[in-house]
């Protein structure tokens, strides 16, 4: 027995000496989690004698950078990242036990994967990483400033009249959100968008995108916004905030892990909202990623792929949601319902989270990765290029907020189309329907006089097809007032083609009977020898 038990020993040391250890990064405000995740790991490792180590950037920013260094073998990403730097990262193999938790989840775990899928030139999918964590944008406010939490962007414009900041460092907003670079910019006006619209497949063009905006610059030109604070990062941000330089701030849920030990008074409601909106506003969802970098002589992929998927599985988020410390939210929704009837909602906000959830908006960044629609570009493309180039030097200016601003942004950011109310429409529209009257007149008169000398030279059938192209023609014009959808895209070319051939068809058959006539041919010639 003595033997046994010193033979396990030999054996236990020699696994710790040859134990791969497997770093990964992990943000700053999930820091608090590393022991708790290092404890359970070592319950549901399924490659025993590994061990995971945890590399803790200093910042969102350095955790960036982190993807692009060699530090680490895993990290945590944010899904928008995987447009940049999926270069730097090794997609996984989606294989049976990844697809039973895509087919088993009730949730949004499908949704989140397509955030951090790219295809290839060859239209070949690639999933770079599995969602670890849920995350999602809030509000919150200093009970210092105010106990008043606005609902929608008319109350925050409304209360913010009679705030007041303090300026000790020069620092001050009201209302703050990072716009620091397109990455934030985007999720910001994803989520107004959102709020604008009581379309749940709103598009990242059209009316409620140029609300957005307007409301954007008001909030900016009426000095609601602090330009400094407005292009901050979401650290800065969460700093500002605890200074009690800022009043309102839109972040992310997870930040309140790290501004609950700062001792300022806050509090946490809804984003804000369109005032025409009569439902909930809606927040932004934001997969927190785990994805294997690429490094020299790194690791077997194999090994860690297997570390992740260990990581992410329902069973391991489950139980370190029974932990004490744990207060997110994980990926699988079941696992939150489920935790909703345990003292978890001592820990978590588990009322205000409840009503957020319910109200997310899924699959930002797979939106972000569309074709616009309108010239076949990405939209990343159009939308980091407007960004620089008008977005970012209008906001440092703090000038020219006027329509000029509003156009030269809404070439990017609104479809062009004529709406029913334009004067255009309305005297195009009211030409087709004097057109379309007239040509039924036509027609009419035609069909009963159709015995007459001068319609029978004419050729009856011959003028009803041309009869029916001119309505169609007509009729076309309406296909191209309001915003257009995917029906009307394609109706619009099919009606052009059926207007042109029926009329034009007609006049050929006709030219080509007369001149069979007067070449004195044996073909027959009669109207039933040429129906179309």
């Amino acid at each position: 027995m003595d033997k046994m038990k010193i033979l396990s020993l030999f054996f236990l040391l020699f696994l710790h000496i040859n134990a791969e250890i497997v770093k990964i990064c992990i943000w700053k405000n999930y820091s608090y989690l590393n022991d708790t995740i290092i404890a359970l790991y070592n319950t549901y490792n399924k490659n025993p004698g590994n061990q995971i180590q945890f590399i803790i950037p200093d910042s969102d920013f350095n955790a960036i950078e982190r993807v692009t260094s060699t530090n680490c073998d895993i990290s945590m990403v944010d899904p928008i990242w995987t447009i940049s730097h999926s270069s730097n990262m090794v997609p996984l193999t989606i294989d049976s036990e990844i697809e039973e938790r895509i087919n088993s989840e009730n949730g949004i775990y499908k949704d989140l994967l397509e955030d951090v899928t790219i295809y290839d030139e060859k239209k070949k999918k690639e999933v770079f990483g599995l969602p670890f964590l849920l995350d999602f944008s809030v509000l919150y406010y200093n009970t210092n400033k105010t106990t008043t939490a606005p609902t929608t962007y008319d109350d925050l414009i409304n209360i913010s009249k009679d705030l007041k900041v303090d300026s000790t460092f020069g620092r001050t907003a009201k209302y703050a959100c990072h716009f620091n670079d397109w990455r934030g910019y985007y999720y910001n006006y994803v989520e107004a968008i959102s709020n604008f619209s009581n379309n749940d497949n709103f598009t990242l063009y059209g009316k409620e995108a140029g609300e957005a905006m307007k409301t954007f610059f008001k909030l900016f030109s009426d000095e609601i916004f602090n330009e400094k604070e407005w292009n901050s990062d979401a650290d800065l941000l969460k700093e500002g905030f605890m200074r009690g330089e800022i009043v309102y701030m839109k972040n992310w849920a997870s930040y309140e892990n790290l501004i609950k030990d700062s001792g300022i008074g806050y509090s946490i409601s809804r984003n804000l909202k369109s005032g025409n909106k009569p439902d909930e506003s809606r927040s932004i969802a934001r997969g927190v990623f785990l994805t294997i970098l690429k490094r020299e002589n790194s690791k077997p992929i194999e090994l860690l792929t297997s570390v992740i998927k260990d990581l992410t599985s329902k069973e391991f988020l489950k139980s370190l949601t029974n932990e004490i410390v744990f207060k997110s939210v994980p990926p699988y929704l079941d696992i939150f319902n489920d935790a909703l009837k345990t003292e978890y909602c001592t820990r978590v906000n588990c009322d205000l989270y409840s009503s957020i959830i319910n109200n997310i908006v899924v699959k930002p960044i797979a939106r972000f990765t569309r074709n616009d629609g309108v010239t076949n570009t990405h939209f990343s493309a159009i939308f980091s290029d407007s960004y620089d180039n008008c977005a970012k030097e209008t906001y440092k200016s703090r000038k020219g907020f006027n329509d000029d601003t509003l156009d030269k942004l809404s070439n990017y950011f609104e479809n062009k189309y004529i709406n029913w109310t334009d004067m255009t429409a309305i005297i195009i529209g009211g030409v087709s329907v004097i057109g379309i009257i007239v040509t039924l007149v036509v027609f009419i008169i035609t069909i009963k006089n159709r015995g007459a000398l001068v319609i029978r030279r004419s050729s009856p059938l011959f003028l009803y097809f041309m009869l029916i192209g001119i309505l169609i023609a007509f009729g076309s014009v309406f296909t191209y007032i309001g915003e257009p959808n995917e029906i009307i895209c394609a109706i619009r070319p099919t009606v052009i083609v059926l207007a042109f051939g029926f009329s034009f068809l007609a006049l050929f058959v006709k030219t080509f009977r007369i001149k069979v006539i007067f070449d004195k041919s044996d073909i027959k010639v009669q109207d039933k020898n040429v129906e179309i």
